[in-house]
């Protein structure tokens, strides 16, 4: 009974907490940050420098260019589903 009780909180957590995380499209430039990488970009409107650490696929590769980025964001975290390279970064 109890198993069930907690699989059955765990279905119904999981798509609560999917629905937070929000899809975006970023193009940026990939930087080092720490152990990690950073996708490093301005907004539109305002011109305002931002960054968001990129988890979930290896992007070592992609040091120093010019990407465009999608997927999932949650507290300044994108875990990266596809990945476009645009070149390499301006200087």
């Amino acid at each position: 009974m109890l198993l069930s009780v907690g699989l059955a909180l765990l279905v119904f957590a999981v798509p609560a907490l999917a629905k937070k995380a929000k899809v975006k499209t970023v193009v940026g430039c990939v930087t080092r940050a720490g152990g990690g990488y950073r996708l490093a970009y301005s907004t539109k409107k305002k011109g305002k420098a931002k960054a968001y650490t990129l988890v979930g696929r290896d992007v070592a590769s992609e040091l120093g260019h010019r990407v465009q980025a999608q997927g999932p964001i949650t507290k300044g975290v994108m875990r990266v589903t596809t990945l476009k390279d645009l070149g390499r970064c301006p200087a």
